[in-house]
């Protein structure tokens, strides 16, 4: 990150947290080597991650935070069975959605910026501009980069133990039918989880006390579900669902919109 990349809070009590602060990054996205996190360095804010990320508790903070991005309703989600862009089904590829939006924002402005830094490597050296060089890098994002990104990042995540896959439910939240069961499911350990939205883990890393030892459970009236697998003394990232029971679809003999 060096200097391309700023992060700040506000001292005291009203801080709501950092913020992020990042430009000239676009190398991530045009082809650059820069594909694992392992070559992220220790200059700027990267002396922060360096240090964090031998902290078992950032690691599953870090793991939670990918399974709510890279899930389906995240900013990183891609269907796996449908990862190619396709402009007629935007949520089967959110990434490449979100990076068209940017794109065609900036379309026009881009002119003018290829005017400014076009021909930065001098006289006799190759000038950049929007048709030649900036729309068949956007189109190869969309066609090439981004229906693998998501799948060969989470990998590279699992394999520098950044990201533990959470449990899986049986089925999905939403509406459900009262007394129906689901089925949690992890790739290794066992599972704990809770119905009154609290975390199956404490911050110190025990086992809750409303956290429940078990693989399936029955749903019978409206339920939050959080659940982590835990493999020795690892927790595996928490997975959430909301289910609702007895619940009347919207139909137009029963929607009410008003301004």
């Amino acid at each position: 990150p060096i200097r391309n990349y700023y992060m700040s809070r506000r001292i005291g009590p009203d801080s709501t947290g950092f913020q992020f602060y990042v430009w000239d990054a676009e190398f991530t996205l045009d082809r650059g080597t820069k594909a694992s996190i392992t070559e992220v360095n220790s200059d700027g804010p990267g002396i922060v991650y360096q240090l964090l990320k031998n902290s078992e508790a950032f690691r599953v903070q870090f793991s939670d935070r990918v399974q709510q991005h890279f899930s389906e309703g995240g900013a990183y989600y891609v269907d796996s069975e449908n990862a190619d862009y396709d402009p007629e089904n935007p949520q089967d590829n959110v990434p490449a959605t979100l990076y068209l939006d940017v794109a065609n924002e900036v379309a026009s402005p881009i002119v003018a910026e290829s005017a400014r830094w076009g021909d930065e490597r001098g006289r006799n050296g190759p000038v950049f501009t929007r048709d030649d060089e900036w729309m068949p890098l956007i189109n190869f994002n969309l066609g090439t980069f981004f229906p693998n990104r998501s799948r060969d990042f989470l990998a590279d995540l699992r394999r520098n133990d950044l990201y533990r896959d959470a449990p899986a439910f049986s089925v999905p939240g939403g509406s459900i039918e009262s007394g129906q069961s689901v089925q949690l499911t992890a790739g290794s350990g066992v599972v704990y989880y809770t119905l009154d939205g609290t975390d199956p883990r404490n911050p110190d890393g025990s086992i809750s006390a409303t956290a429940i030892l078990g693989n399936a459970l029955v749903i019978e009236q409206r339920t939050t579900l959080r659940a982590r697998s835990l493999d020795g003394n690892e927790w595996s990232a928490i997975d959430v669902a909301e289910y609702f029971t007895d619940t009347v679809p919207a139909a137009a003999t029963n929607l009410r919109i008003s301004e």
